[in-house]
């Protein structure tokens, strides 16, 4: 693993106009390379549909160079199982698990960020900080990447999940606010909590969060809030010793995230500290519309950080006074997984990208399975961010679906599907017969 990892080149300004899974910067999305065909190998489809689990390899899915590095490797090996590529990476500091194409790329960096912080221990800038800088790693690799095949497994059916009728409404996610601690309906004071508690109770998951750690991820161009639990270890045992004192890190290859974010965003990520963050966040949701009971279960759902948060506000912002703009927030309280909380992440930022770049988005309207945008020239959006696109029997009856809400409310005509991944050529053949119009290498081709 002797391949210097070098990708992009592009300043922190350009980088910061997107972040990773917590932080932001701009998701470096499937290059060329993903154009190359994929094997099916076995895996036999029912009843003409194509099969839920698709096998693929890495080396036709991300850039030659991010394959290997001097630290890692990620297997070649791929699985679909449903709408997500799962990855595993093997590399010096333990094994770690990637549920997606962007998630895969972020990890690389996480892992050469990881070996700069171990370099600096080793070189003497933090020689004192710990005697055995291993036990830390190897601690924190038993929590962030014991069994990561298991972990992949399951969760891709949480992306799944939202293609399905929803089971959920509106007022269970408000009763989940309101229930007490035995998961029974509350007499209300649950209820009258206010948001500032609600924010102070989940900032103190962030205590080790400080100005110092913070300034030290910036200079990585890492997330602060990232689950690598490999690099939150290491992040806190060198900023507790350094202080806020500059190492002149110089990993200048842009992260590539998980969520597209401007550069003031990723600022207010590694310059606020959690409760101020989350206080903005409140105030921001607060006045779209948002009462008390959704944004607690908002801020309380495990699957998402203060930087995820910052994001899913940041790109609801950018669409102004939309009607439909809480259905977003609803369904992002809603979610049961990281996959899903990643799903409406970007959908929020896909929706303000085309908002902005392509036509305004006028209205959102909610449907049993995924929320559709309606633009100002009458296009009706299926906006779903995924890395492969196949024609499943799942994916066939929410299409199916979806199309007859589009001629029942008469939403308008044509309905186009962005898909920020690769659509099959059978889905592509299926959804044309719908009358569907489909792109994808969504955020590529917005602009994003």
């Amino acid at each position: 693993m002797k391949k210097p990892f070098s990708l992009w080149s592009r300043s922190m300004s350009q980088v910061f106009s997107s972040a990773p899974w917590g932080v932001g910067v701009r998701p470096l999305l499937i290059t060329a390379a993903c154009a190359a065909s994929l094997t099916f190998g076995g895996f036999a489809a029912a009843d003409g549909y194509e099969p839920d689990v698709v096998p693929m390899q890495a080396k036709n899915l991300l850039p030659k160079e991010v394959l290997k590095g001097d630290n890692y490797e990620i297997v070649d090996a791929v699985t679909n199982r449903g709408y997500m590529n799962n990855y595993k990476i093997k590399s010096d500091f333990g094994e770690f698990a990637a549920m997606n194409d962007t998630e895969a790329l972020m990890r690389t960096h996480e892992i050469k960020a990881i070996a700069k912080l171990k370099d600096m221990s080793t070189t003497g800038v933090v020689a004192d900080a710990v005697v055995d800088t291993t036990a830390n790693t190897v601690t924190a690799v038993s929590r962030a990447a014991q069994n990561p095949e298991e972990t992949v497994r399951g969760i891709p059916d949480g992306v799944g999940r939202l293609f399905k009728r929803a089971k959920r409404t509106t007022q269970d996610v408000y009763e989940k606010a309101t229930a007490d601690s035995d998961g029974k309906q509350g007499s209300g004071e649950s209820a009258a909590e206010t948001t500032e508690e609600v924010v102070e109770s989940v900032a103190k998951q962030y205590l080790g969060v400080n100005s110092a750690y913070r300034k030290l991820a910036k200079e990585l161009k890492v997330d602060p809030y990232t689950d690598n639990t490999v690099l939150r270890a290491e992040l806190e045992r060198v900023s507790k010793v350094a202080g806020a004192a500059s190492f002149g890190t110089n990993l200048l290859v842009p992260l590539p995230g998980v969520v597209k974010l401007t550069k003031n965003v990723s600022d207010l990520v590694w310059n606020m500290s959690p409760t101020d963050l989350l206080l903005q966040n409140e105030k921001q949701l607060a006045e779209m519309g948002a009462d008390q009971k959704l944004i607690k279960v908002l801020f309380t759902n495990p699957s998402y950080t203060p930087a995820v948060l910052t994001v899913v506000v940041s790109a609801l912002q950018k669409l102004g006074p939309v009607p439909g703009r809480l259905v977003i927030v609803r369904r992002a309280a809603e979610v049961e997984t990281k996959q899903e909380a990643y799903f409406y992440t970007r959908m929020a930022e896909l929706l303000a990208l085309y908002h902005s770049t392509r036509n305004p988005i006028v209205r959102i309207e909610d449907t049993d399975r995924i929320p559709l945008g309606v633009a100002k020239d009458g296009a009706v959006l299926a906006l779903t961010p995924l890395d492969y696109l196949s024609w499943s029997e799942n994916t066939a009856q929410a299409a199916r679906y979806l199309n007859g809400i589009v001629t029942e409310r008469k939403l308008g005509n044509p309905t186009t599907v962005w898909v920020e991944g690769r659509v099959s050529s059978r889905a592509k053949s299926e959804l044309a017969k719908l009358g569907w119009q489909i792109s994808d290498r969504a955020f590529d081709k917005l602009g994003g």
